[in-house]
C-alpha cells in the first residue's frame, strides 16, 4: 500500500493510504490534474499530527505542527468528550439520593482523567489513542 500525498498549485489537497500501487494512484489523480508524490511512514505519520507538507524539488518536506494547532487540537477535543460526559450523566440519571454522588465521580473523573490526559499528549496521535481508551464510569 503506498502512502500518497496530491498537491494542486502547491496546496495539499489529499493525505492517504491507498491500496493500489503508487504508479496506479499517480495515473489516476494526475490526470485530474493533482501532482503526487509518494510519502515514507515518518512524512505521513507528520502530516497526521498537522505537519505541513511543502515540496522542493520534487522532495516532500514536512514541516512540524505548530504548539498553537496542538492546542487548539487539545481544546477541541476536551469540549468534545465534555459533551460525551454530560450526555453519560443524562443518561444514568436514576434518582435523586444517587445522582450527586454520579455526578460528582464524573466530574472527578473527566477532570483528573479525561482533561489531564488530553493535556499531556505530545502530538495529535498520542490524543486521538487516549481518547479511544476512555470509559466513563457507570453509577
Amino acid at each position: 500500500m503506498a502512502k500518497v500525498l496530491t498537491m494542486k498549485n502547491g496546496v495539499m489537497c489529499g493525505h492517504f493510504t491507498g491500496k493500489k500501487s503508487f504508479d496506479e494512484i499517480k495515473i489516476i489523480k494526475e490526470g485530474n490534474g493533482a501532482l503526487c508524490y509518494e510519502l515514507s511512514d515518518v512524512e505521513s505519520l507528520a502530516i497526521n499530527n498537522g505537519g505541513v507538507p511543502s515540496v522542493i524539488g520534487g522532495a516532500v518536506t514536512v514541516a512540524p505542527a505548530s504548539t498553537t494547532w496542538l492546542n487548539s487540537y487539545k481544546a477541541q477535543k476536551i469540549q468534545e468528550q465534555k459533551v460525551v460526559a454530560k450526555n453519560t450523566l443524562r443518561e444514568n440519571e436514576f434518582d435523586a439520593t444517587n445522582s450527586e454522588v454520579y455526578k460528582a465521580t464524573l466530574k472527578s473523573y473527566f477532570i483528573n482523567t479525561v482533561k489531564a490526559g488530553i493535556e499531556a499528549a505530545v502530538n495529535k496521535t498520542v490524543v486521538d489513542d487516549f481518547i479511544e481508551t476512555i470509559v466513563y464510569p457507570s453509577p
